[in-house]
């Protein structure tokens, strides 16, 4: 399904940092739904793109209950992560679901993003094409802009459909990441 395809291709994005020999420094959150109680996992940072590999390859979809979801809350969660200063810092959200708003903060889309530029984090979101990931991406910096390769925000509904897609859409964001960390993604 999806998950699998969106864990394929992340994995194939790892090889690639392996095969180009990029410093990097990579996190993951796995949130969930927390109006209804569920816990988000965090991993926290790593150095080693394999152990990044494994984690991708652990999660599992499920819980969640009904929509919305709370995405505004598992990219709050990295906003308390242990950020290294004078680096280029990047998040990607990927997620099918519509997000909780406020979050459980009372933060609006555009409050958490403005969190993120005010960290100097730039927001790159995989996500349906919904006004508060286009208010989260506007917030930190980025442009949700319309359909196509230039835009921060790519939708989730239109590119995410089979294999093949999902893998030029992850592919799209880490070739931007890269050529945004000028060869090297960190943080």
């Amino acid at each position: 399904g999806c998950m699998e395809a969106v864990k394929q291709t992340i994995g194939d994005f790892c090889q690639q940092l392996n095969e180009k020999s990029i410093p990097v420094r990579l996190g993951l959150v796995e949130f969930r739904d927390e109006k209804i109680r569920e816990e988000t996992k965090i991993h926290g940072w790593t150095d080693e793109v394999s152990k990044f590999r494994e984690w991708v390859s652990g999660m599992e979809p499920g819980g969640g209950g009904d929509l919305p979801e709370s995405a505004l809350d598992g990219v709050g969660v990295v906003l308390e992560m242990d950020w290294r200063e004078g680096i280029p810092r990047s998040v990607v959200l990927i997620t099918d679901a519509p997000c909780h708003v406020p979050d459980q903060k009372g933060q609006s889309a555009t409050d958490v993003g403005t969190l993120l530029k005010e960290k100097g984090i730039r927001t790159y979101a995989i996500a349906p094409r919904y006004a508060p990931y286009e208010d989260l991406i506007r917030g930190s910096g980025g442009d949700p802009g319309e359909k196509g390769t230039d835009a921060d925000l790519v939708d989730f509904r239109e590119h995410f459909r089979g294999t093949v897609s999902t893998a030029a859409d992850i592919k799209l964001l880490g070739d931007k990441l890269m050529e945004l960390g000028g060869g090297m993604i960190e943080d």
